[in-house]
């Protein structure tokens, strides 16, 4: 797969990894009532900080009640990603050259904070991130564990997966909540936008 432009390699992986319940074949939205609620059942903007490996990138993210579409700014970048989970597609708009990178969106690769429909949860307290009550859950897989404080209308307020040593490797923590409804065309590529090919994978040389 083609390279993100820029950081969005590592805000991708750290931004949308935590909202990855939200695909079919990730964790489901309520597992028998044992999980968080993980669809976002209201349209939200959240304003995230996110940190790994010491570096850190604020973002910005619109979620569509239900989950199904989402946009996701970075600041200091003139793109954005587009992201349509039920079709697992992601778009990377450019503004400045007015064009627009469509690819395969593949959960595999955004796996950071370990939500998956195996994952075991384990309900702790509530808490108040950016003004907004939340409760945090500990999701516990094969690979290790991670730490999630979600509202009760599924918003992801903090998400924080553990490394191998047992301490954090990653973490996003919302800095501000707006409950306000996006204009629909902030999910769609702006008209008259060229769309450039991604290159499929080389094929590993034979050993």
């Amino acid at each position: 797969m083609r390279r993100l432009p820029g950081r969005w390699a590592a805000v991708t992986a750290l931004v949308v990894s935590g909202v990855m319940a939200g695909l079919p074949g990730c964790a489901p939205a309520q597992a028998g009532g044992g999980g968080p609620k993980l669809f976002p059942t209201r349209d939200a903007q959240v304003d995230y900080t996110a940190t790994a490996g010491g570096r850190e990138n604020h973002i910005r993210v619109y979620y569509q009640a239900g989950g199904r579409h989402l946009r996701v700014e970075a600041r200091g970048q003139n793109s954005y990603l587009l992201i349509d989970l039920p079709a697992r597609r992601m778009q990377v708009v450019m503004d400045q050259t007015k064009a627009v990178m469509d690819m395969p969106f593949d959960p595999d690769h955004m796996r950071s904070f370990l939500l998956s429909d195996t994952a075991h949860y384990t309900r702790g307290g509530t808490e108040t991130v950016a003004g907004v009550p939340c409760t945090d859950w500990t999701v516990t897989v094969d690979q290790g564990s991670g730490r999630d404080c979600v509202t009760a209308d599924g918003l992801i307020l903090r998400a924080v997966a553990a490394s191998d040593t047992g301490g954090p490797s990653g973490m996003i923590v919302a800095t501000a909540v707006s409950y306000d409804t996006p204009p629909a065309d902030m999910f769609a590529v702006p008209d008259g936008y060229r769309t450039l090919s991604v290159p499929a994978p080389r094929a590993a040389a034979p050993k």
